[in-house]
């Protein structure tokens, strides 16, 4: 699915569905739950900590609890569990140490746990980040990577971040799919960017003014202003890397994200200072001011660290562009095509380091200068292949925020790796971020709850159309469900509006309806929605894409059609509840034949003269089992571009089979200027559920 860059402002949607609050349907008095005598006690929260170990398999077949030293935050750790999950000989054994009790207070015994987890791998392409070679090159290494690991039942998917970031391959363990979707991605045009591929011309540009105009102000000018670009840049590019890694925040570990980027660096744009000369005296001022804003950038940076800290994600970096032979600039006081190594170093070292630091803050590798993918294939395998699972008692440490993990191994021969900190995500954080990546689409596993959006065209005014959205959250059986339900819409790759509301009913099987009325351009669109059921913690998402037609495009455009019928439920509009409305209904609906049928749309003419002054009939019937006809509709000399279908099919004028709706417009000699059609089909229902005979009956 798309997802535009725009879609940063989800964190603020996100944040405000979990704040909005609407009063709840009544309850009836016979429903009141009963007072019990039962207290629940929070228990004992538990962190883990996944240890890659290698060495000869008789040395690390074996390892117990005595053979770690553990340090978190500061603090020794002197009572934690060891889960051994590797390969050899296929056990897993579980040890801890001598003071570990349980919850009861009692020793844990030694006892089999499941064999090795199956890993999940997130293929990640930021393509802000990678040049024309690397993007080609990381494609060509994932193939290879994809041929390895996902084997015996490993589960992959593949994300890339261009012009929008884009789900390219769903969760698979297919790689035949994978393989498909890596083809899918390498023609696709919306996923590529020549921002890094740029650089080298935007640095010879700073180094003309210097050197051949010398003038020293007019260049660091454009290095700042190249500088700010680079720090927006990255912060966006590492702001959506972030918000996919929250997405694997429901899976099991272990879990991998292989991350391509060849010009990434977490102290974004800072390398433009290198390029003149230090000062003894006053320090230059702007200079000074890029050295602190490439300090500053180091927060996005450290955020993706803790976003993988505090889900369990391994991140491994690849700098897929190879070795490459340092640009030709010019030093100071040299002639044209002379290279100034330092200042060309500055920004290949400091993207490696980048690279090389976000994977061993989160116990993963990296792999420079274009590794091959067998190379990287093998490696992660190599850590995968005999993990131990360290967990220990959390409960009095901060949530929130990055604590140091420090891990010593005993045993001689053995060398043992995990991530650099632990971050203990709260759970309001955890919903946030699930939030987030339903709204971004970055959900491997989502759950099978049918979220349905319908648009209702209303009008068109000032250039815009109007319509009403309706989102509709599927009824639950149980005695109470609260909906928080959010939607934005996207529009030529910016976020044009979004809103947010909850709705909380205390009846089964009721559904739910939250209708807001939005104003869109002529063009694309996107309207993303997302609901998540409070009582059951469950997220459904979906999503429209559609084009409003240009109505100066033609001399009458027509704008899709929509079909309506009276239904109970919980319907929420600008903060006020009902109890029944009008229900748009999808394509794959059928239609009830024993209520009446609204059918919606709007009919336009452009703005032309010719138009304005044009007689234009709109012609409309029901042609099918049975059939109906609608007195012809008349757009005259007015000054009216659009006017709104409202056609009302009586209950029971329709049985049940297959109908076509036909649109027809003609101008006064009766040349047909356009025409649609909307099939549909009609079924008698099933007797109504519980829940809604209760709440009509009320």
């Amino acid at each position: 699915m798309t997802n535009p860059s725009g879609r940063l402002t989800y964190l603020i949607l996100a944040g405000s569905l979990l704040v909005s609050a609407l009063p709840a349907l009544p309850q009836d008095n016979g429903d009141e739950p009963r007072e019990v005598d039962l207290i629940e006690r929070t228990g004992r929260r538990l962190a883990q900590l996944d240890v890659s170990v290698s060495g000869p398999d008789d040395a690390i077949g074996n390892l117990t609890a005595d053979d770690f030293e553990l340090v978190v935050g500061g603090r020794f750790i002197e009572s934690f569990t060891v889960d051994r999950a590797c390969n050899i000989g296929e056990r897993v054994v579980r040890t801890t140490t001598a003071e570990a009790p349980d919850a009861t207070g009692s020793q844990v015994p030694a006892t089999a746990v499941p064999l090795s987890p199956k890993p999940t791998y997130l293929f990640y392409f930021d393509q802000h980040h990678l040049t024309m070679a690397g993007r080609q090159n990381s494609l060509d290494t994932a193939r290879t990577i994809v041929d390895q690991l996902v084997v015996n039942g490993a589960r992959a998917m593949i994300v890339s971040a261009g012009k929008y970031i884009a789900t390219i391959q769903p969760l698979t363990d297919d790689r035949d799919r994978m393989q498909d979707a890596l083809d899918r991605l390498e023609r696709d045009n919306d996923q590529w960017d020549v921002y890094a591929y740029q650089e080298d011309s935007r640095i010879e540009q700073v180094m003309r003014e210097l050197q051949q105009d010398n003038d020293m102000t007019k260049a660091i000018g454009t290095a700042r202003l190249f500088q700010r670009e680079e720090r927006y840049r990255t912060d966006k590019a590492l702001r959506l890397f972030e918000i996919t890694i929250g997405g694997l925040t429901d899976l099991d570990p272990p879990k991998v994200v292989i991350y391509f980027a060849d010009s990434m660096r977490k102290n974004a744009g800072e390398h433009y200072v290198s390029y003149f000369p230090r000062q003894s005296a006053a320090p230059n001022l702007t200079l000074a001011a890029m050295e602190s804003d490439g300090f500053v950038a180091n927060n996005a940076f450290d955020r993706v660290v803790e976003a993988a800290s505090s889900y369990e994600v391994r991140l491994y970096t690849v700098q897929a562009a190879g070795m490459l032979a340092p640009s030709m600039t010019m030093s100071r006081g040299a002639s044209q095509n002379q290279s100034q190594p330092s200042a060309n170093n500055r920004r290949r070292f400091d993207a490696q380091n980048s690279l090389v630091g976000l994977a061993r803050e989160t116990g993963g590798q990296a792999f420079l200068h274009g590794a091959p993918g067998k190379k990287i294939a093998t490696r992660i395998e190599r850590d995968l292949s005999c993990l131990y699972l360290i967990s220990f008692d959390a409960s009095d440490m901060p949530e929130d925020r990055p604590l140091a993990v420090s891990l010593r191994m005993k045993r001689g021969k053995v060398k043992a790796t995990t991530r650099g900190q632990i971050v203990l995500a709260s759970e309001g954080r955890r919903k946030t971020t699930r939030l987030l990546a339903a709204f971004t689409g970055i959900v491997p596993d989502a759950d099978d709850l049918k979220l349905e959006g319908i648009v209702i065209p209303t009008g068109y005014d000032k250039g815009k159309y109007t319509a009403l959205v309706q989102i509709r959250a599927p009824s639950m059986p149980l005695p109470k469900t609260i909906w928080e339900i959010g939607a934005s819409l996207v529009s030529h790759g910016k976020v044009r509006q979004d809103f947010s509301g909850r709705i909380e009913v205390d009846r089964p099987s009721v559904p739910v309806i939250f209708e807001a009325e939005m104003s869109f351009g002529p063009g694309p669109y996107q309207l993303v929605m997302v609901a998540h059921e409070q009582i059951t913690d469950r997220i459904a998402r979906a999503e429209i894409e559609a084009d409003w037609p240009d109505p100066d495009a033609n001399e009458v455009t027509l704008s899709p059609l929509t079909l309506l019928q009276p239904s109970e439920g919980a319907f929420l509009r600008n903060g006020e509840l009902r109890r029944s409305g009008s229900l748009g209904k999808t394509a794959t609906e059928y239609i009830e034949p024993g209520l009446p049928l609204a059918v919606i749309g709007l009919v336009c003419r452009n703005k032309s003269k010719k138009m304005k002054k044009a007689r234009i009939v709109i012609e409309r019937r029901l042609i099918g089992e049975t059939e109906a006809s609608f007195t012809d509709l008349e757009l005259s000399d007015s000054g009216i571009r659009c006017i709104q279908l409202r056609d009302i099919i009586r209950a029971d004028t329709m049985t049940e089979g297959n109908f076509t709706y036909e649109l027809r417009v003609v101008d006064k000699s009766n040349r047909e200027l356009t025409a649609l059609k909307l099939e549909f089909s009609t079924v008698n229902p099933t007797p109504p559920e519980d829940g809604i005979q209760r709440l009509v009956t009320e």
